[in-house]
């Protein structure tokens, strides 16, 4: 250890991770005080440079040391897996501290002191904070607060103040009511997770009950996610005037009524996850929404859908499982019940790409589909060994969706002529060893599961719009590219899959949900816990960290133990 403090009067940079450290070592102030100038130091006196980086995680230090304040260079401290129970006032001397992370410790409060420090990044997850001190709105220049599993209850007025916030995490705490002036005052906030907490509602003051006039509305312009989940909201009445939301959660509440033109200024939203709930009757305001691609309303009440659901081009996942609806298709997933709706609509606003058309099924292995059937090609279960395009290319049609699942083709022709609509290709439960070469442009859904595919080659065709890609039951020992710059979608459930590729999967910056269950990764990295997910899976595979325990609570618990664990 001694080695290491001396090499660091070098770089300016000192790790003491998991040294069993009770306290920080003497040495490490002593050293910045020193007036030793002899030519027979470790380091010359000439090169020697004040520290800016110290980190001291995972060890059993119970008190910061006093002495901290001498550090007067210090940029970034990370003390987070240790045992400390307050932070001392000399903090406030590090003028030149911009990320300070002590998460997971036994931290009840915070000085007032603090909040005069110039932080960028505050990392207080997994302790245990009742409130904030009321100053706290003076952290002006931070960007990333992460206050997650505490015991926060309610939040300073100051707290809007925080103007240059671009993430918050409050989720974990045990706030019942939450001032919406204080959140409309974050106007650069990108990311929002509150959940796991007991809201009822958002309001203005103290006095119950929701939100009237202007004060109902909700304005981030920058907002891209919100996460409201596992709270005790009955209704949703707020506006959502967040222009660049694309992920809107708030499923596992008692909501019984989304509001009538709360969802519609929200134009861009891609993902709306309103799962078990109490939610009786669809929300017109859904049917605006024209760059959704996923809607989850499972284990509502919902007694019917509108056929103009289908009329939304982007929409590629529906959930509608656990509500009494009948007279829906109960297998064929998304494609079948889209057009199972769009028969129903109203003559005059039937779309001809989406009109799905009867037919009879041929069992032969070279089954063609009928003219009149070319906008939703249907061959499941035909037995087919080849796909024979020559007919659609023939009378020059653009199929929209292809469904060639539970057949036998090992390989699949250049659909590029006719894949100008192709928005959905379904290629589960056939014989595939190689990943199929694409070039359709439109594509948004490609079902390859239950296959045999080895690898993807380095080689493979960029899909810009690609959203979902299901690659579970597979061979796959490595996923090596993914060129989908709008995958949001990835499972590879059941593969071989040894190592998770992070790098990869951070450069898929729209991945929300990924499915690496039941593979043989042997380490979970760290830095998985960095992506913006909204689901992981990662039962199933031979890592004994993160424990089983903890894969089972949930993806946000998942994510919260892996950031600990990064070493800054």
């Amino acid at each position: 250890m001694l080695k290491a403090i001396q090499a660091a009067r070098g770089s300016g940079k000192l790790n003491l991770s998991c040294q069993s450290l009770s306290a920080l070592p003497s040495q490490l102030f002593e050293s910045n005080t020193s007036n030793d100038v002899s030519f027979d130091r470790p380091v010359a006196w000439w090169e020697e440079v004040d520290l800016t980086r110290l980190v001291a995680a995972d060890n059993n230090i119970q008190e910061i040391d006093p002495r901290i304040e001498l550090l007067h260079a210090l940029c970034v401290l990370d003390l987070h897996g240790n045992s400390i129970t307050f932070l001392p006032t000399q903090l406030s001397s590090l003028l030149q501290l911009h990320s300070l992370n002590v998460a997971h410790n036994a931290i009840t409060s915070l000085p007032n002191e603090i909040c005069s420090l110039p932080l960028l990044e505050l990392l207080l997850h997994n302790n245990q904070l009742s409130s904030l001190p009321d100053n706290f709105g003076q952290l002006s220049r931070i960007t990333t607060l992460d206050l997650s599993n505490n015991s926060i209850s309610t939040l300073p007025p100051s707290f809007h103040s925080l103007s240059s916030l671009l993430k918050l995490d409050l989720s974990h705490n045990n706030l019942s009511h939450l001032s919406i002036q204080i959140l409309n005052g974050l106007q650069d906030l990108q990311s929002l997770s509150l959940s796991n907490n007991n809201l009822k509602s958002l309001r203005s003051n103290s006095d119950e009950g929701t939100l009237t006039g202007s004060n109902d509305t909700l304005t981030l312009p920058k907002l891209t996610l919100l996460d409201i989940k596992s709270n005790q909201l009955t209704e949703w009445d707020i506006i959502l005037e967040c222009p660049r939301l694309k992920d809107f959660a708030c499923a596992f509440n008692r909501i019984s009524n989304i509001h009538e033109g709360t969802l519609i200024p929200s134009k861009n939203l891609e993902i709306l996850d309103i799962r078990d709930n109490n939610i009786g009757q669809f929300c017109p305001d859904i049917l605006t929404l024209k760059s959704l691609k996923r809607l989850d309303f499972t284990n509502n009440s919902i007694a019917s859908i509108p056929p103009e659901l289908s009329l939304i081009k982007t929409l590629s996942v529906i959930h509608l499982a656990g509500n009494p609806l009948r007279g829906l298709p109960a297998a064929g997933g998304t494609v079948r019940l889209l057009q199972h709706l769009a028969k129903k609509l109203p003559q005059g606003e039937m779309q001809p790409e989406t009109i799905p058309q009867s037919r009879s099924r041929s069992s032969s292995q070279n089954a063609t589909p009928l003219l009149s059937d070319l906008v939703n090609i249907d061959l499941s279960q035909t037995g087919l060994v080849e796909f024979d395009i020559s007919s659609i290319q023939d009378q020059q049609a653009y199929p929209v969706s292809i469904n060639l699942s539970n057949n036998r083709l090992m390989a699949l022709p250049d659909l590029e002529s006719i894949s100008k609509r192709l928005t959905t290709l379904i290629l589960s439960k056939n014989k595939l060893t190689e990943f199929p070469s694409l070039s359709c442009m439109s594509l948004t859904t490609l079902d390859l599961s239950n296959n045999g595919i080895r690898s993807i080659p380095a080689t493979i065709q960029p899909l810009p719009n690609l959203n979902e890609l299901n690659l579970n039951g597979n061979r796959l020992t490595q996923l090596g590219t993914l060129p989908f710059e709008s995958l949001s979608i990835l499972l590879v459930s059941g593969n071989c899959l040894t190592d998770i590729e992070v790098p990869l999967l951070q450069s898929l910056s729209q991945l929300h949900v990924l499915d690496l269950s039941n593979n043989d990764i042997g380490m979970v990295p760290p830095a998985l816990g960095l992506l913006n997910l909204s689901n992981l899976q990662l039962l199933g595979n031979r890592f004994r960290v993160p424990r089983p325990d903890l894969l089972m609570k949930g993806t946000q618990s998942i994510l919260d133990y892996l950031k600990s664990r990064i070493v800054t």
